[in-house]
């Protein structure tokens, strides 16, 4: 029976250390404090981050005493991961720095994290230095992540629609107060009705790249936020033949006329309305052809055209017409 007494005194004594460590523990944490170092601080609070991303923070510890501590490890929670130089001595008064990252692809609601920092030479509990974040997901999809005009003729404005669609009805509490555009070059008009985004670039713009983006106004059960599309077009100037209108003047029946136009395509497949047509290419030039139009056999005006095929997305085609007399 002694022995018995004796085995659950010890048990009893091991499970009230154990708990008094745990306690001590916990008091040193929320005290945060440690007797050799001192960071330049001890809680990183990120506040709101949308879902996805990835928040980032340095830590600086210093070592604060009058000894060298020996950094043997940096270890992360499951929730961050932690970077430091381990391996080498700090001085007194000497600083390295802990880069923490905390990736919420994975979290939802508060997230906390935290990192150790063990100095193998310092009979003490490990330097604890914490991360926090608020981690939210409007729980909507863009149709589009980013919009894009290739092409898009000067002198002619495009519109692309984008759909918003909630994947969790019951549960989203968020709604889209407000659009912003990075320049007048682009707008933006919210279809409240439908869920649809009319996005478009202006006539107006320059020739060359455009890079503009949309901002979107989301509130959010954790408060505000934006969330950007890029809106990105190449204006190009309109393909045209030069002259694009030829008046072969009074000619005989079945006159064939010559004419030279220049034109901003290298190689042009003809397709021409009038068969019998004939184009040829200017060695010196690879802009420039050469037409031979015949003209009709009876008397009277007549009027023709001739398509040129480019590999332009806007302007599949270049149309010249011609016109003329056919004298009795």
């Amino acid at each position: 029976m002694a022995r018995v007494t004796l085995i659950f005194g010890l048990v009893a004594c091991a499970f009230l250390a154990g708990a008094g460590y745990r306690l001590w523990t916990i008091r040193n944490l929320n005290a945060q404090w440690h007797p050799y170092a001192a960071p330049s601080d001890w809680e990183r609070h990120f506040g709101d981050v949308r879902q996805g991303s990835v928040a980032e923070h340095t830590f600086v510890v210093t070592n604060k005493s009058r000894r060298t501590l020996d950094i043997g490890q940096v270890r992360a929670s499951c929730t961050c991961a932690a970077t430091g130089e381990t391996g080498r001595q700090l001085r007194p008064g000497e600083s390295f720095d802990v880069h923490v990252r905390l990736d919420t692809s994975r979290w939802i609601g508060p997230v906390a994290g935290a990192c150790e920092v063990i100095f193998t030479n310092a009979p003490t509990e490990p330097l604890v230095l914490q991360v926090r974040a608020n981690v939210f997901s409007p729980t909507a999809r863009f149709s589009h992540d980013r919009v894009y005009f290739p092409e898009l003729v000067r002198g002619t404005s495009a519109q692309r629609i984008i759909t918003i669609t909630n994947e969790d009805a019951h549960t989203a509490k968020w709604r889209i107060t407000g659009l912003r555009t990075s320049s007048p070059l682009v707008r933006a008009d919210y279809r409240r009705d439908d869920r649809k985004i009319i996005c478009g670039v202006s006539a107006q713009a320059p020739l060359g790249p455009l890079r503009e983006r949309i901002c979107v106004d989301v509130q959010t059960p954790t408060g505000p936020s934006d969330i950007e599309i890029p809106v990105w077009a190449d204006i190009v100037e309109p393909l045209r033949a030069r002259p694009e209108r030829l008046y072969l003047g009074v000619v005989a029946p079945s006159q064939v006329s010559r004419c030279e136009i220049d034109i901003p395509v290298v190689e042009a497949t003809l397709r021409p309305l009038v068969p019998a047509v004939r184009v040829s290419h200017d060695k010196t030039n690879p802009g420039k052809l050469v037409l031979d139009i015949p003209a009709p056999d009876t008397p009277g005006f007549f009027t023709g055209d001739i398509r040129f095929a480019t590999d332009s997305r806007t302007q599949p085609f270049v149309r010249v017409r011609y016109g003329g007399l056919v004298a009795n």
